[in-house]
């Protein structure tokens, strides 16, 4: 079995998981999502991204995601994908 965890970043700010789960369901089972808020020094959020965990992929999946995900425009958003890091059973 093939774990990838995934960066997703620039993400809008009030993002949910539903709705990355959505997105990202179709390239197999999401196992975890995460989300988080970049921060500047005043406490004021300055961006949002996840990491978006998928287990059950096969080879070459982790390219696939990449290339349709990456670049993509999602709720007026670019979205920045990438793999964080992966593991295997």
């Amino acid at each position: 079995m093939v774990v990838s965890r995934f960066y997703v970043g620039n993400l809008f700010e009030n993002v949910s998981e539903l709705e990355l789960k959505s997105l990202f369901e179709r390239f197999g089972s999401i196992d975890k999502i995460e989300i988080k808020n970049k921060r500047d020094v005043d406490g004021n959020v300055s961006g949002t991204f996840a990491f978006v965990t998928i287990d059950n992929l096969e080879e070459g999946s982790a390219a696939t995601i990449i290339k349709q995900c990456n670049h993509l425009k999602w709720k007026k958003q670019i979205l920045r994908v990438q793999v964080f890091n992966r593991l295997q059973d």
